[in-house]
């Protein structure tokens, strides 16, 4: 259990491989601070050139999702070794990801969804590991704050171990944090 009572409980999909880190600990984490244990243990596509897809159904109609992926690097790569991948939701390529070893990032999305919430990650043409994944979080809205929404000044703040404040508006958008 986290600070916000989350429960990380380990799931792994069909057609992936667990993989563990080689150290113990990470150099930094995400604003969201995933528990360590959820992040050294991670699992890999089958081979560089698959996919991975995971579905969340929804008996709402419409729903305002907000989807987080946490990754890192479990292993030091060598010299010709690369792991790049997109995320996608809903059929939309939202980034491209580049793992790096020991630092945790996450790439997130608020989106409005109908029915099933549909997460893709695509290995890149240039990818020559498997795509790796440590943890996701999928929060859903409830109707009031679909059907009203929230106020367009709402923004999320938090500050980095450096003196700057970071500042995201929230909408319908995707970004990379990596704190280090």
């Amino acid at each position: 259990m986290d600070e916000y009572s989350g429960i990380w409980e380990a799931k792994f999909p069909n057609g992936t491989v667990v993989v563990n880190a080689s150290f113990d600990g990470l150099y930094s984490m995400t604003i969201d601070d995933p528990p360590d244990v959820a992040i050294i243990q991670a699992v890999e596509a089958t081979t560089p050139a698959d996919a991975i897809t995971l579905s969340f159904p929804s008996s709402k109609g419409k729903s305002l999702d907000h989807v987080t992926v946490d990754f890192t690097e479990v292993d030091e790569l060598e010299i010709r070794e690369n792991r790049h991948f997109d995320f996608n939701v809903n059929g939309e390529k939202m980034l491209t990801l580049n793992p790096e070893y020991r630092t945790c990032s996450a790439a997130w999305a608020n989106l409005q969804s109908e029915g099933t919430l549909t997460l893709e990650l695509c290995p890149t043409e240039d990818s020559t590991l498997p795509l790796i994944i440590s943890a996701i979080e999928v929060y859903t809205a409830s109707d009031s704050l679909v059907t009203t929404g929230t106020s367009q000044d709402d923004r999320m703040e938090w500050r980095t171990l450096s003196p700057q404040v970071l500042v995201f508006d929230i909408g319908r958008l995707a970004a990379v944090m990596t704190l280090q």
